[in-house]
C-alpha cells in the first residue's frame, strides 16, 4: 500500500477482494512508512471502507525495498504499536483480545510471544508463521501456509535475464497449489500477494490473466 492509494482505488480493490473470498487483508508497510501520519490516515480510511464489506485488515511489517534492514527491538516495536491503538479500528484483525501484526523474518525480531503488557500479537514470518520464500520447505505445511499467483526472479543465474520460478499459466499455478493444500493440515491460507508486480505473485485482475486468479480463489 502506498500513500497515494485513492479512495476510489481502495473501494475497487476491496470489492474485488470480497468477491474473491478474501477475508483478511494484510497491508504491507515499512517501518519508515509506519511512522508517517499520512500512511496511518490512509490505512485507517482503508479499514473503514473494509468494514463495509465485512473484511478485516492487519499490518504486515516488511523492509523497504533497496534499503538496509534495521534490527527491531521487540519492546520498542510493541510499545509503538500500542500507541497506534490499532484495536480502536473496528475492522482490525484480532486473535482473542489483541490486534495482530505480522513481521517479516528479515527483521530478526526476538522471542517473547505473550509477554505481559505487550498489548499486540506479533506473528513473525519464519517463526509463528511459515517462511514466505519460494519454494516452500518440504513438509512445511501446517496450520498456516502460503500460496502464490506466480514467482518471478528479477535476475536469473549468473546475471541472466529474469525468469519465472513459478509460471502463472493463467491461474493454473494457483489452482494446483490450492488443490494440494486441500489435502494438507493448512487451516489459514496466506496469499502472496494481491498487487505486488515486482515478484510476479499478483492476484488482482490484470491484462496478463484477466480474472483468472480471483476466480480460482472464489472457486476454492
Amino acid at each position: 500500500m502506498d500513500n497515494g492509494w485513492t479512495d476510489l482505488r481502495m473501494r475497487r480493490d476491496l470489492q474485488r477482494m470480497y468477491f474473491a473470498g478474501i477475508s483478511v487483508i494484510l497491508v504491507e508497510v515499512s517501518p519508515l512508512q509506519l511512522s508517517g501520519e499520512e500512511f496511518l490516515a490512509r490505512f485507517r480510511r482503508f479499514g473503514e471502507y473494509a468494514s463495509e464489506y465485512g473484511l478485516s485488515v492487519a499490518l504486515f511489517l516488511i523492509p523497504a525495498q533497496g534499503a538496509e534492514v534495521p534490527r527491531l527491538e521487540r519492546g520498542n516495536l510493541s510499545g509503538y504499536l500500542r500507541r497506534l491503538e490499532l484495536g480502536a479500528l473496528p475492522s482490525y484483525f484480532r486473535r482473542g483480545d489483541f490486534p495482530v501484526v505480522l513481521v517479516d523474518e528479515a527483521f530478526g525480531l526476538s522471542d517473547g510471544v505473550g509477554l505481559p503488557g505487550e498489548g499486540v500479537e506479533l506473528l513473525r514470518v519464519g517463526r509463528e508463521l511459515p517462511s514466505r520464500q519460494w519454494p516452500p520447505a518440504q513438509g512445511e505445511a501446517g496450520e498456516y501456509c502460503w500460496a502464490w499467483g506466480g514467482v518471478w526472479r528479477q535476475e536469473g543465474k549468473e546475471g541472466a535475464p529474469g525468469e519465472w520460478l513459478l509460471p502463472r499459466r493463467k491461474g493454473e499455478a494457483l489452482r494446483r497449489q490450492l488443490q494440494a493444500l486441500r489435502e494438507s493440515p493448512c487451516q489459514v491460507l496466506l496469499l502472496s500477494s494481491w498487487n505486488d508486480y515486482r515478484d510476479g505473485s499478483f492476484l488482482e485482475p490484470n491484462s496478463l490473466d484477466g480474472e483468472a486468479l480471483p476466480q480460482a480463489l472464489k472457486r476454492r
